[in-house]
C-alpha cells in the first residue's frame, strides 16, 4: 500500500531515517503526496499536553498554576497537621516541597523549566504553570516510545542533574521492545506515527509529558530496529 504514496517530511531536526523520506522543500509534492510533519517548535504546548495525557487516561502528575497549587496543597497539609497533632507541616512544608515551573511552556528536552521550593514559587512565579516535584525514584525518567505499531520502553536517568536527560553526566537505557502494539492490551488510542509518553515513579506512576516529535537518534533503539524499518512503521500509519 504504500508504494502507492509519495511520502514527504517537513521537519526542524534530522534523524537516521530522513533518508527513507523526500524533503518537501525540495521536492513537489503530487496528488498522492503524504506529508509527515515531525517538528519540535510547533508541538502540544505544556497546557495542551496536560490536557491530552488525561484524555488518554493517563495518571497525570499533579499540576496547576502556581497560586491554585500552593493553595490546594496548604489546605491538604493543614488537614494532615491535624490528624497527626502536630504544626510541623503547616509551618514547613512550603520550604519541603518543590514545584516544576514552567518558564517556557513550549519548551521540551528538559528546557524552560525550574525546580524550586514552593515558598520561592508563590513569592516569584505565582501566575506561572507548575507541577509537583517528585523525588521518588531519583533523578529517572520512563518513556513509553512508539514508532508505528512498534512498541518501546526507554529509562532516562542523570547523574549530576534533576532532570533526567541533562546534564554532563546521563544515559539512555533500552529496557524493552520493539513489542507489536496491535498485542498490547493498554494501547493508547494516538493516531500519531510517532510519539513519546514519559513518567516519573513516586509513590504512583505519573505521566509528566507527550511529545508528538521525538528524536531517535541518542535513544540507542536502532539497535533494535533499523532506520529503513522505523520508516516503514511511521509510513504504515500515515497510510491509513
Amino acid at each position: 500500500m504504500n508504494n502507492s504514496y509519495h511520502f514527504m517530511l517537513n521537519s526542524d531536526f534530522e534523524d537516521e531515517y530522513d533518508i527513507f523520506f523526500d524533503d518537501w522543500r525540495t521536492h513537489k509534492t503530487q496528488d498522492n503526496s503524504i506529508i509527515f510533519n515531525r517538528l519540535m517548535v510547533s508541538g502540544l504546548d505544556r497546557p495542551g499536553m496536560f490536557r491530552s495525557l488525561k484524555h488518554l487516561e493517563c495518571r497525570v502528575i499533579p499540576h496547576g498554576i502556581v497560586k491554585d497549587l500552593y493553595q490546594e496543597k496548604q489546605v491538604e497539609f493543614e488537614h494532615t497537621s491535624k490528624r497527626v497533632t502536630s504544626r510541623f507541616f503547616v509551618e514547613w512544608w512550603p520550604e519541603l516541597l518543590e514545584f516544576v515551573v514552567y518558564l517556557d511552556e513550549n519548551a521540551h528536552a528538559g528546557q524552560g523549566k525550574i525546580k524550586v521550593s514552593a515558598a520561592t514559587a508563590i513569592k516569584e512565579y505565582s501566575d506561572k504553570l507548575a507541577s509537583i516535584y517528585m523525588p521518588g525514584y531519583g533523578n529517572c525518567s520512563f518513556r513509553h516510545l512508539q514508532i508505528g505499531r512498534k512498541k518501546f520502553w526507554l529509562q532516562y536517568e542523570s547523574f549530576d542533574d534533576w532532570r533526567s536527560n541533562c546534564g554532563e553526566n546521563w544515559c539512555i537505557n533500552v529496557l524493552s521492545g520493539p513489542e507489536d502494539i496491535m498485542n498490547d492490551p493498554n494501547r493508547r488510542g494516538i493516531r500519531a506515527p510517532l510519539y513519546a509518553i514519559d513518567y516519573v515513579v513516586s509513590d504512583r506512576m505519573y505521566a509528566i509529558d507527550l511529545n508528538v516529535s521525538p528524536g531517535l537518534r541518542a535513544t540507542g533503539i536502532y539497535q533494535y530496529m533499523s532506520p529503513k524499518l522505523v520508516a516503514d512503521e511511521i509510513k504504515n500509519v500515515l497510510a491509513k
